[in-house]
């Protein structure tokens, strides 16, 4: 039961940074094209 807490909180944290990570990639890309 502890173990699958812990898997989803982990999906949670690893979306989020794949979602911080798209962002950060959309502004340098813009930023090197400008």
């Amino acid at each position: 039961m502890k173990l699958c807490k812990v898997e989803k909180s982990i999906g949670r944290i690893l979306k989020e940074i794949l979602i911080q990570f798209v962002s950060i990639m959309s502004i340098l890309k813009t930023i090197l094209v400008n």
